[in-house]
């Protein structure tokens, strides 16, 4: 925490990833901390919605970006409070992916390789690639918008259903038109989605 704040005097930190191991859920996955006011409102979600672009394993819809009292001394959420909007967990299951190639299999080591490969080159196109960024904070918004009018005046639980299915089928439609832009990054250099 020292060297982090120290670092912190001299020059802004953006980003900060902790990765781990995940026993019991499946796929590749985040947590990250929700902003829900303000000028940074939901932008924590734009890397894990980009990386779900380009790498199958990685569920979007896995993620999680509340942040549950037991978890107030993770990681994550300490930078968070320090100032580094982009402060996620990667967990990567034991058990496989849910679906694709791979699913109901364990992720081998060349697997797990390639993983870790996209997410390098999401990580340098998300700092380099500032229309597709914009491009992908728009669908989040859109898509938050939707979750929030899906769940209406109905109780909460059947709030969180409908919210979730409409949210999930629209968050579907919309990835497959930003993983057509994201394709076109790769005049910049960049290898576009991998899908």
């Amino acid at each position: 925490m020292t060297m982090i704040k120290k670092t912190l005097e001299s020059r802004p930190i953006y980003f900060f990833c902790d990765i781990h191991g995940h026993s019991r859920n499946k796929n590749l996955f985040m947590y990250g901390c929700n902003v829900l006011t303000g000028p940074n409102r939901l932008k924590e979600r734009i890397f894990p919605f980009m990386f779900a672009q380009r790498e199958d394993n990685f569920s979007f819809e896995e993620c999680n970006f509340n942040i549950q009292k037991n978890k107030e001394s993770t990681a994550r959420v300490v930078m968070s409070k320090i100032s580094i909007q982009h402060s996620y967990t990667l967990e990567c299951s034991f058990c496989g992916p849910t679906s694709g190639k791979y699913q109901d299999c364990h992720f081998t080591p060349p697997v797990m390789k390639n993983m870790g490969r996209e997410f390098c080159l999401n990580l340098l196109q998300f700092f380099d690639s500032a229309q597709l960024v914009k491009d992908c904070y728009a669908i989040i918004l859109d898509n938050f918008e939707h979750e929030q009018a899906a769940a209406g005046d109905r109780p909460e639980e059947e709030k969180k259903a409908a919210s979730g299915k409409t949210a999930k089928a629209k968050l579907a439609k919309d990835a497959q038109n930003f993983a057509s832009a994201s394709d076109s990054s790769a005049s910049n250099g960049i290898n576009g989605s991998s899908k």
